[in-house]
């Protein structure tokens, strides 16, 4: 073979390679999956996991009441039908303008002060439908009236650890412990500033300028005045006793809010 023959055939089979290797080097660059069917990358999606969907969080469960709680709010007694249904007998309910019962007489009890823990029960039992509410009553009790004949069970309201000022629930029983007589002087107690603005030195001040000449005294307090119009206050209560001109013995509520006289009740003494 020739020398150019020999030339000629190199520079065929060069180019021959060359255009080989681009070929292959384009085929390298397309993306894979333009060789992928339809089919397999519709099962390749499927068998992919869904990103979690982020959900919010669940709402807190309702309070339930425990069986004790749900059978002491069963026992309450809320309406005249249910107290009579009760205790039956020829009670005559006073109520006042509000509608609020403030007497029950003519009916009976039977035993319930033979054991003080009944009678605070029954107390409590009857609170709804005295007063219209939910109304928290001490666990003591007064019980320094009573004659020969009857004795009168005073239990003492209160709300939120402080006592309500003239807060009363009584009960006279006769002397085999049917109570026979309720008067309620329940005070409807509406939200209050729990702390004290007025401290009880302040608030003994604001009484001894009131009364210069008299001898103040300061109650336990303090304590929750309501009028049942008006919002209920926390205040100071101090007794007041005075000489002049007649001598006498004041009830005062000092607001520990504002300093303000809430209330003033006079009680003469008798020579």
């Amino acid at each position: 073979m020739s020398q150019n023959k020999k030339l000629t055939l190199v520079v065929f089979i060069v180019v021959v390679l060359i255009v080989l290797f681009q070929d292959k080097f384009r085929n390298s660059d397309q993306p894979q999956t333009s060789h992928i069917k339809e089919q397999d990358l519709q099962s390749t999606t499927a068998r992919t996991p869904a990103s979690p969907i982020k959900s919010k969080p669940a709402p807190p469960p309702p309070v339930l009441k425990t069986s004790v709680q749900k059978e002491i709010d069963s026992a309450l007694v809320t309406t005249e039908d249910q107290f009579l249904k009760k205790y039956p007998g020829n009670w005559k309910i006073r109520r006042d303008q509000d509608q609020r019962v403030y007497s029950l007489t003519g009916g009976m009890i039977s035993q319930a002060a033979k054991d003080p823990a009944e009678l605070l029960r029954v107390a409590r039992e009857l609170s709804p439908f005295l007063a219209g509410g939910d109304y928290q009553l001490s666990d003591k009790m007064n019980t320094d009236a009573k004659t020969p004949h009857l004795q009168v069970y005073d239990i003492d309201q209160t709300s939120g650890g402080f006592s309500v000022y003239q807060g009363t629930l009584s009960m006279i029983a006769n002397r085999e412990g049917d109570i026979f007589m309720i008067n309620n002087r329940l005070k409807e107690v509406t939200p209050y500033n729990s702390q004290p603005k007025l401290t009880l030195a302040e608030a003994k001040d604001v009484v001894a300028r009131l009364f210069p000449k008299a001898t103040v005294e300061a109650l336990s307090g303090p304590v929750i005045f309501s009028d049942n119009t008006s919002p209920s206050v926390l205040s100071w209560p101090f007794k007041v006793h005075s000489s002049l001109p007649n001598p006498k013995r004041l009830e005062v509520i000092i607001s520990a809010e504002s300093g303000d006289v809430l209330h003033q009740e006079e009680h003469l003494i008798q020579n």
